[in-house]
């Protein structure tokens, strides 16, 4: 009987060794999987609740448009004035920006009293030569 509860003994010492081993096993391996040590939280219970769940969605991303128009002058100069803005919407023939006009009308102008020159040329009596 002695041999019998001196094995009983040592089986239930090896056991309880074993689950220590076991325990400090699995608990290192729970703190190295999260990085943390495995400890008790803290739960709050509440009765189920009807309500209104909304859908929310947030996104990235671009925008593209259906169409897209270059916008080009018929003549070439320094901007005076842009009356749109980037993204407005413009209909036909709407006015987009206003050409420095200062150039073009010194060209006019110069091309005036060239016709004048040339008129006055053409009309100028022609004495005959002696």
């Amino acid at each position: 009987m002695k041999k019998f509860l001196l094995s009983l003994l040592a089986i239930a010492v090896v056991a309880v060794a074993g689950w220590q081993v076991y325990k400090r096993v699995g608990g290192s391996a729970v703190e190295k999987s999260t990085g943390r040590p495995a400890v008790s939280v803290a739960v709050e219970v509440k009765p189920i609740e009807r309500g209104v769940i909304r859908d929310i969605g947030v996104f990235t991303g671009s925008l593209e448009a259906k169409s897209q128009f270059v916008v080009a002058s018929k003549v070439a100069g320094w901007l005076k004035k842009l009356v749109v803005n980037i993204g407005d919407e413009v209909s036909r023939n709407q006015v987009i920006a206003i050409v420095d006009d200062e150039e073009f009308t010194r060209q006019v102008e110069q091309s005036r009293a060239e016709l004048e020159v040339a008129k006055a040329a053409r009309l100028r009596p022609r004495w005959p030569e002696p």
